[in-house]
């Protein structure tokens, strides 16, 4: 089907673009070229999970001290709320200390700061690699934090635990908290194991 020029502009016109500004703490450690993701929301939605990479192959992002530029294309999806950051888990980088997140919205001319200073590494902080971040901008109210305690009951069956990853994704009236891994427990040495309780922490912006 052959879209007509009507149409097209309409398309364009629902389109939001941004620029995204992403600060790397010099505490942080080299990334060798692993890639971040990151997802909007908004009022009216949210993005699609973006990869975030070097697409020059002479250059390298998320080093430490670096500031890295990205423009992002998405639906018109509202004013942002927050943010969802992420990075690859891989042995090849160890340790990313994310310092800040600036975006502008080209469209609007409105922009937004995303404060972080925390660690995305499985032996820092809380060992998440993804984190959200609440919008800080002018006439909006920070979104409430949540921590939820998330309690895993294993089975007192034959076979019942397991060494596997596992991840939870929490939905509220807002949005969605993203597919999380179940890392760091916070009462026993050892995962899910048979018939035991095991718990977590989930701290969310929903």
């Amino acid at each position: 089907m052959v879209k007509d020029k009507t149409e097209e502009k309409k398309e364009k016109d629902k389109m939001r673009h941004y620029s995204v500004e992403i600060i790397t703490g010099r505490e942080s450690e080299t990334s060798n070229d692993g890639k971040v993701h990151i997802t909007l929301y908004g009022e009216d939605g949210k993005s699609q999970q973006i990869t975030l990479y070097a697409t020059n192959p002479n250059s390298k992002t998320f080093e430490p001290g670096n500031v890295d530029y990205f423009t992002l294309d998405t639906d018109d999806i509202g004013d942002l709320y927050k943010i969802r950051i992420g990075r690859e888990d891989n042995d090849n980088w160890n340790r990313w200390f994310l310092q800040e997140v600036k975006m502008k919205d080209e469209t609007s001319n409105k922009e937004y700061m995303f404060s972080f200073n925390r660690w995305l590494a499985r032996d820092m902080d809380d060992g998440d690699l993804c984190r959200e971040l609440p919008v800080s901008c002018a006439g909006k109210t920070i979104p409430l934090l949540k921590v939820y305690q998330v309690q895993i009951y294993t089975g007192d069956h034959w076979g019942a635990a397991t060494d596997a990853n596992m991840y939870i994704t929490i939905l509220g009236t807002r949005g969605d908290g993203g597919k999380r891994l179940l890392h760091k427990c916070n009462n026993n040495r050892v995962k899910f194991r048979r018939g035991q309780v095991t718990n977590f922490f989930t701290i969310l912006f929903l």
